[in-house]
Parts: structure tokens; C-alpha cells; sequence
């Protein structure tokens, strides 16, 4: 690694993260040091040395998109001497920046998993009616509707490094909304089969969807050429 100081200049910090990946550099070994300076410079990656097993590389934060708007805050802070903030603001951009370049799975956690900082959700409730009336309407009568529940969801503990946030909870729960799906479907004769393979077909929708808080209620009737409704039950996954 000792000529990798010579492309520093004409690299993106992406693309040297993508060079030492396709050499198979073990990215465990790879501390990215923050550089908090008040004029950016044209440079991204400032600095890049070997220290025993580590290859330490420097990075001038404030050329990171994510971290842009935290210049004007830093500045700020030094120009009132507020050494506290300096301090907090210094360590939250190290721990963040090495999980925002190097760990994507911890990542995924802050974003699609935490409490307080939450991803909207990749299904919505016309998006999982949508999939329910298109699964079922084209073998059965079908009609599907649905209505909102006020629910209060118990607020986790989140542990994150060696740090554990969440001890102290707003109220202890966090107000949310829970989807009730009422399904019903009309055959023309009684058949058990069916509603066993019905009752399937909802089940694993229900097991695909975990991002969106929702529950299915379905009711199974029959209906013969004389008109008349027989009620077969009331179902509930």
C-alpha cells in the first residue's frame, strides 16, 4: 500500500473505497480520521498512511455531502469557544463517518430499524390492497375495504456501539395507526380446499409485509343461483 498516497489527490473517496475492496483490503483495518476545517479545500481525501495494521486515511469531512451543513454549526462553535460542542460535534462525525463510508449494515440500522429516525415504509396500505384484490379477485368475488385503529407502540431500547439510547422513553410509547384489512369473498358452493388455499394466499402477503403495521380480516359466504347468502364464517389471521 505504500504508493497509494500518489492518487490521494485524484480520487474519490468512493472510488478509493471501491479500489481497496476489489484488492480484497480488509476494510476492518481501515480508520477514517475526520478533518474539521473551516475552508474547504479541493481535496476529499487529504492524507492516506500506514500505522503498524491500520491505514489511516484523512478526510476532509465537510466535502461529504451528509456532513456539508455541519460546517456553518462548526464555525459557529468556534467562533462563541464552545469547547463542549466542538467535543460532541468532533466524535458524533467520527463514529458517523465510518459508518456512513465503511458499514452498511449499521447503516441500514440507524436508518430502516431505529426508533426515532425511521425510513418511510415501502408499503403502503393501497399498495398491499392493491396486491390482496390481485391475488383474489381473479378466481372470486372479492370485496375489500379497510378502517384505522389508534394504537400506542412500546418504544425499544437501541443499542448502538457501546452506547445504549433509549433508556429514558417519551411518555413510553409512541402513538401510531394500525390498518384493519376486511376482506370478503363470495363462492358459489362450499369448498373447503378453497378456503384453506385462500387462508394460504393472505398468509404469506402478510409474511412479506413487515415494514407496515396492518392486520387481515376476512369472511368466506356463499352464493347460489337462487340468491341466497350462506354465511360460512368469520376468519382472522
Amino acid at each position: 500500500m505504500k504508493y497509494i498516497n500518489n492518487i490521494n489527490k485524484s480520487i474519490s473517496l468512493n472510488n478509493f473505497i471501491s479500489f481497496l475492496k476489489n484488492q480484497k483490503y480488509p476494510l476492518e483495518k481501515i480508520k477514517l480520521i475526520p478533518v474539521l476545517i473551516d475552508n474547504v479545500s479541493s481535496y476529499t481525501i487529504l492524507d492516506i498512511y500506514e500505522d503498524q495494521e491500520t491505514l489511516n486515511v484523512k478526510i476532509n469531512v465537510f466535502k461529504i455531502k451528509p456532513f456539508a451543513k455541519l460546517q456553518s454549526m462548526y464555525q459557529e462553535y468556534i467562533q462563541n469557544n464552545n469547547s463542549l460542542a466542538i467535543q460532541v460535534l468532533e466524535y458524533g462525525i467520527k463514529v458517523l463517518l465510518n459508518i456512513y463510508v465503511l458499514d452498511n449494515k449499521m447503516l441500514y440500522k440507524l436508518t430502516q430499524e431505529n426508533t426515532y429516525i425511521k425510513s418511510a415504509p415501502k408499503h403502503t396500505i393501497d399498495s398491499i390492497i392493491n396486491s390482496l384484490y390481485k391475488l383474489l379477485s381473479e378466481d372470486y368475488c372479492t370485496v375489500i375495504n379497510y378502517t384505522e385503529k389508534p394504537v400506542n407502540i412500546r418504544r425499544k431500547q437501541r443499542l448502538i456501539r457501546h452506547s445504549s439510547v433509549g433508556n429514558t422513553f417519551l411518555g413510553g410509547n409512541m402513538p401510531s395507526i394500525i390498518y384493519i384489512i376486511n376482506i370478503s369473498i363470495f363462492l358459489l358452493r362450499r369448498n373447503e380446499s378453497i378456503i384453506e388455499k385462500i387462508k394460504s394466499q393472505i398468509k404469506k402477503i402478510e409474511e412479506k409485509i413487515t415494514d407496515s403495521p396492518f392486520k387481515i380480516e376476512f369472511q368466506i359466504s356463499i352464493e347460489n343461483s337462487r340468491k341466497n347468502c350462506i354465511y360460512l364464517g368469520y376468519f382472522s389471521l
